[in-house]
């Protein structure tokens, strides 16, 4: 029975938004937090029931507490920035577990986290949100952001003449190579094929954790579907009912256990003379590090790649 009643508080946090002063109790185990306001999403073992709070996010500060369990630790931070870079340095003190806010206006991309895991990233509000735990009586991590350039652009001048000699006119179109596809990715083999690609999910979860973060337009499915054209699919057999139905032909067959906690893989199988793509994980955090590291590749894999989301970051790994 006590297992029935953690597992139904995972499904009431997964379906419940939770909003700006209200107080939750979050049963112990392994649950999973969602906070939409602020696209956050993480998983995490509680060792006792506990009360998680939201608040609203300060925008006038740098820095800000926007989510704590039990009791709200006290916050210090000092940014940093030159050029191209920002760095917090974060000090918290007499609390448990704590999601902070950052500013991140003009950065697109995390380089460094100490002592904390990113944990979502709110683009409207400008925001990139933090996991801090095991804090007790004080805690200190590093955030350092950085700009990258944004993806190329194919410009096209056109100049006209008057057929009385009376100069001409001069016109400048400037049109995006790969239009919705993510800025950060590192090489055009990649770019094209997600933009091409349809990007097909299974939950809102992997859409606004992973999947959104690769290319703005996706296919949220609740049923399976057959292959009709090369396309991506985002999250692991139980979230994804296509990837369910498909995983059969992968080399490496995905499953709650395998390849473990936060660790996922990057797999190419051709389908009924398509091409597919599994960005898929164990866990919400293995499938956003299959995603992540798939952006940096030179070209679409054709054996599996193994990845963990470790400090903050994907990092390819040994096969398990």
């Amino acid at each position: 029975m006590k297992y029935i009643y953690v597992m139904l508080g995972m499904m009431l946090l997964l379906l419940i938004p939770m909003v700006a002063g209200e107080v939750k109790e979050i049963p112990q185990g392994n649950v999973e937090i969602n906070i939409i306001q602020y696209n956050v999403s993480f998983n995490y073992t509680l060792e006792e029931d506990k009360n998680l709070t939201i608040l609203e996010l300060n925008t006038s500060k740098e820095g800000d507490i926007v989510a704590y369990f039990d009791n709200k630790p006290l916050f210090l931070y000092r940014p940093s920035n030159d050029s191209s870079a920002k760095t917090y340095n974060i000090s918290l003190l007499n609390g448990t577990i704590a999601i902070v806010g950052v500013n991140a206006s003009n950065y697109n991309k995390i380089e460094e986290t100490t002592n904390c895991t990113f944990v979502g990233w709110n683009k409207t509000l400008g925001y990139a949100f933090f996991l801090f735990d095991n804090i007790g009586e004080s805690k200190s991590g590093i955030i350092k952001l950085k700009y990258e350039p944004q993806a190329s652009t194919t410009t096209t001048t056109t100049t006209s003449y008057s057929s009385g000699g009376g100069g001409g006119s001069h016109h400048i179109t400037t049109t995006e190579q790969y239009p919705g596809v993510a800025e950060d990715i590192k090489s055009e083999k990649i770019k094209e094929m997600v933009y091409k690609a349809k990007i097909i999910i299974g939950s809102e979860v992997d859409n606004n954790l992973s999947a959104k973060y690769l290319k703005n337009t996706t296919e949220l499915v609740n049923q399976s579907l057959e292959i009709k054209e090369d396309c991506i699919l985002i999250g692991g057999p139980v979230a994804n009912p296509v990837v369910k139905k498909w995983l059969w032909a992968f080399p490496v067959k995905i499953t709650n256990d395998y390849p473990g906690k936060n660790r996922g893989v990057i797999e190419k199988q051709m389908i009924n003379d398509h091409i597919v793509i599994l960005l898929a994980g164990s866990d919400r955090w293995g499938t956003k590090a299959a995603v992540e590291y798939f952006k940096t590749l030179d070209d679409i894999p054709d054996e599996p790649i193994f990845v963990e989301w470790k400090d903050g970051k994907a990092v390819k790994i040994e096969k398990p």
